[in-house]
């Protein structure tokens, strides 16, 4: 093209891609080499080494020498919302591109994307990407970072155009969008130095402030999912369960500053609720509880109403999950989820979608009755009585303490269970010698109907009975 020669010949980069790089030595050279064998030179790639630990800083400097294109920068190990601050802020380029060190890119991805924004005088250019598992290398089926359905009719549109969807209709991420440097700077948009979730306020920031964004409709980059972005990871999600939740305060706090809230206050919530309840999906134990309650305050802020809720585009899923949330205690919506994931996971089968079929496997698999240690003594002897999925889940984590004996596990109908477990008969009880008898029921007639047939033999004191409410946090997931 005439206008790449042309562009090529000034000396200032015409494109700055920003790239944290954090123990991604495995992936780092491919990335890297993607980059660099662009049909489009002028460049300036700057890796923020993120306080790697593996030989990513050694490649990177590697790269350096080989390339004077490339920069480095180390730093301490601050997140890739730092890193990528870093970077932001030596970057000379016209245009910026953040991406990661982990994910693959065609290799005409820049001169398109600055083709196309500079002939459109854009401040954002949205494009698509594939989504790739990083242990079988296919390709996973039917997966878009784009809803086309939610976009504008117009070719160049700005929130204006698409009030109630500008945050949705586009995936929450930076790294499959080019931006016009000058409007990250005027505006002060800076990544946020949060667990996970760190680009959701660059996005949705950057997302309302500019005046012209457009869509190409071809996938350049290829995410890989399943490879080390710590970031991300179940493990922090687990322990900073709040993290979407403070992001959703200070992505509020910026549109009321804007006194853009009002405007795009239902694209807004429809954004933060599906993080939210995608977030807390992944989420275990104590963790689950403290995002659920944060939610449930979010929900009672906005007064979510089915009334108030009428006129909004809402998807179904989103719609009805908002509405059992505001009624259901923690407990109960860990049972829809897991209703709502083995009908997926019937779904997927007939379908013959593998991917679909793993991921429901996971979401059901982890959410268990959690067994609390500190109702049982030290070296305790125990009957535990239940085995439904309570009782099983108790088992497998009681096993895991040297200082706990299960004498005997018993149901009522044990003859019907089927297993590796040796279930017996709630009669073998009378012959036992043991401290406590620990009752594995979650239904509360159950429970009662359990608790008289035991008080005919045995005293009311030798039994525990679980509390699964909220408040005790004790039973659940």
């Amino acid at each position: 093209m005439e206008w790449v020669r042309s562009i090529e010949n000034n000396v200032k980069p015409m494109v700055s891609i920003v790239m944290p790089v954090y123990n991604a030595a495995n992936f780092l050279k491919n990335a890297i080499q993607d980059i660099l064998r662009q049909t489009y030179k002028n460049i300036e790639l700057i890796c923020v080494d993120d306080g790697s630990t593996d030989k990513s800083l050694k490649m990177l400097q590697y790269f350096s020498e080989l390339d004077n294109r490339v920069q480095v920068i180390c730093t301490e190990h601050k997140g890739a919302g730092e890193a990528r601050n870093t970077g932001l802020d030596v970057a000379t380029g016209e245009y910026l591109l953040f991406l990661d060190a982990d994910d693959r890119f065609e290799l005409n991805l820049i001169e398109k994307v600055c083709y196309v924004a500079n002939k459109n005088d854009l401040d954002i250019l949205i494009y698509d990407g594939s989504i790739i598992n990083a242990v079988t290398g296919q390709q996973l089926d039917s997966m878009h970072f784009v809803r086309n359905e939610l976009l504008p009719k117009f070719q160049v549109f700005s929130y204006k155009d698409c009030i109630e969807d500008i945050f949705t209709l586009s995936d929450s991420v930076v790294w499959n969008k080019l931006y016009r440097r000058k409007h990250i700077c005027d505006n002060n948009i800076r990544f946020q130095n949060v667990p996970y979730l760190n680009d959701m306020y660059f996005n949705h920031i950057s997302l309302v402030t500019a005046e012209r964004i457009m869509y190409l409709n071809e996938k350049l980059i290829h995410y890989y999912r399943g490879r080390y972005n710590a970031v991300s990871s179940k493990e922090n999600r687990n322990q900073y369960p709040l993290c979407v939740y403070e992001v959703a305060k200070e992505i509020k706090s910026k549109l009321l500053d804007l006194e853009l809230y009002e405007s795009v206050k239902n694209a807004y919530f429809r954004s933060i609720f599906t993080e939210m309840l995608w977030t807390l999906e992944t989420m275990e134990g104590d963790a689950f509880i403290d995002l659920y309650e944060e939610i449930k305050k979010l929900i009672s802020e906005w007064d979510v109403t089915i009334e108030k809720m009428k006129g909004i585009k809402y998807p179904d899923w989103l719609y009805d999950e908002i509405l059992l949330m505001s009624n259901l205690q923690p407990k109960e919506f860990v049972f829809y989820l897991i209703g709502k994931y083995k009908r997926l996971y019937e779904n997927a089968i007939n379908s013959g979608s593998n991917n679909t079929i793993k991921h429901c496997q996971k979401i059901i698999n982890q959410k268990k009755w959690r067994f609390d240690r500190g109702l049982l003594s030290k070296n305790a002897r125990i009957v535990l009585y239940g085995a439904g999925d309570v009782g099983r889940d108790f088992y497998r984590q009681i096993l895991e303490y040297e200082d706990v004996e299960v004498v005997a596990w018993v149901d009522k109908n044990y003859q019907n269970i089927k297993g590796e477990y040796k279930i017996v008969n709630t009669e073998k009880i009378r012959e036992l010698k043991y401290d406590k008898i620990l009752m594995a029921i979650y239904d509360k007639r159950q429970q009662e109907n359990a608790f008289e047939y035991l008080t005919q033999f045995v005293k009311a004191d030798r039994i525990i009975i679980p509390s699964f409410q909220e408040k005790e946090r004790e039973g659940l997931v």
